[in-house]
């Protein structure tokens, strides 16, 4: 998996940590995470971050302390979360159009688009968390 480069969304960092009711993706969710710490390959984008953390804190019952929920977002540091920037807005809007979708299903989609392998690829977690190895 050298210079391959997968992105997760915020539901795939949330099924690690669901309680209830998508119980069955847990397992899943865990392999998946597991295997881009181990090849290195795992990225996501800080818009994913923010609807993780604002999800698994407010949306989900019984939810995450605002603690638990930082200790994950700081392990997914790790993987150089991509920020938004006006050519991923410019990215985003063309998928937009060009596929009818949602702006956030859109501003990910560019995200996806422009991952590009992590600068060190020594990089390891810097926390032991729930979605770290």
């Amino acid at each position: 998996m050298r210079n391959v480069t997968i992105s997760i969304d915020e539901e795939v960092a949330r099924w690690v940590r669901v309680r209830a009711a998508e119980h069955d993706k847990q397992p899943r969710a865990h392999e998946w995470l597991a295997a881009l710490w181990h090849h290195r390959c795992g990225r996501t984008s800080v818009q994913v971050l923010n609807e993780y953390y604002v999800t698994v804190t407010r949306k989900l019952e019984p939810g995450l302390t605002e603690e638990e929920a930082w200790a994950d977002i700081d392990s997914l540091l790790a993987w150089h979360p991509l920020a938004a920037d006006a050519a991923l807005l410019r990215r985003a809007r063309t998928a937009s159009q060009r596929f009818a979708l949602s702006w956030w299903d859109a501003l990910i989609v560019a995200a996806a688009q422009t991952c590009r392998p992590p600068p060190d690829p020594s990089v390891a977690p810097v926390s032991e968390t729930a979605l770290t190895p």
